[in-house]
């Protein structure tokens, strides 16, 4: 990401900071299994993009395996099963 930010795990929500090279809260782990995306310390949550009305949100989830939780990786883009991508948009926080 430019500007040396990165996203980064705040308990069960996904904030940009700035990178930080021994934060463990920016490393992150691919399970090929279910195709989620865990903390690389916590592998009992997952990654996941969900939507309340018209907005969209990531968040960490306590559950494991749910089909919104599903990523795959299509060209450069990290894709979950509703097509939706994870994106910073316009590179902003």
């Amino acid at each position: 990401m430019n500007g040396a930010r990165a996203i980064t795990r705040s308990r069960d929500n996904v904030v940009i900071r700035d990178n930080k090279k021994d934060d463990k809260d920016q490393l992150f782990v691919f399970d090929s299994l279910t195709g989620s995306i865990q903390p690389k310390q916590d592998h009992d949550v997952s990654l996941e993009i969900g939507d309340a009305g018209r907005g969209r949100y990531t968040q960490f989830n306590k559950e494991r395996d749910i089909w919104f939780q599903h990523f795959q990786l299509k060209g450069e883009n990290i894709v979950n099963e509703r097509s939706l991508v994870l994106e910073v948009a316009g590179g902003r926080d």
